[in-house]
């Protein structure tokens, strides 16, 4: 058992040294070099995977579900978009909670889901440049295609990324409160 009250050089990590290390952390990388961790110091603790490294610092024994939540001036303009456009399920909906209308969007069981909410008699306005971004990554080609193909047909044209890099390999639409999805071509791998 972990003593939460240990200094994080003497904590026990035998039980998060189990399974395959995928993204170590910068210190990881840099305690690979012997020299550097014999300047560090030698009683640091072997390097973790970065996730587990995370779930312990909060606490945690599983994988969190995340969710993105942003206010809105036009929720029917937003599920139009994120349910027709992106293909994502309408998992949720409420109306006058404390003040606030909402809706949210994801897909059955996914790790994360987008909460759009409405403050009555607040205006949200719009996003604050053009590059706040949600990146999709697609790695099979003939879903990259159908997906942006998908999004053409509800009605969304697409737009030139405000960064180019993401015009290389990805198509960028705008939503209805200007913040922009992007269409990654290819998986992620880190």
């Amino acid at each position: 058992m972990i003593d939460h009250g240990k200094p994080p050089a003497a904590i026990d990590i035998a039980p998060f040294a189990e399974g395959p290390v995928s993204t170590l952390s910068r210190h990881s990388r840099l305690c690979k070099n012997q020299d550097i961790r014999n300047m560090v110091g030698s009683d640091l603790p072997p390097p973790l995977p970065m996730m587990r490294l995370w779930q312990y610092s909060l606490g945690m024994t599983m994988t969190p579900v995340l969710r993105v939540a942003r206010p809105s001036d036009d929720l029917n303009g937003l599920l139009r978009f994120y349910e027709h456009g992106l293909g994502l399920t309408l998992l949720d909906r409420f109306t006058d909670h404390e003040g606030f209308d909402g809706i949210m969007l994801g897909q059955e069981g996914a790790p994360y889901h987008f909460e759009f909410t409405r403050a009555h008699g607040h205006v949200a306005g719009r996003a604050p440049t053009p590059d706040n971004l949600l990146i999709f990554y697609i790695s099979d080609a003939d879903e990259w295609k159908a997906a942006v193909q998908r999004m053409r047909d509800a009605g969304f044209d697409p737009v030139p990324a405000f960064n180019p890099y993401w015009d290389q390999n990805g198509t960028t639409f705008e939503d209805p409160d200007g913040y922009r999805v992007v269409l990654q071509r290819g998986g992620w791998s880190r």
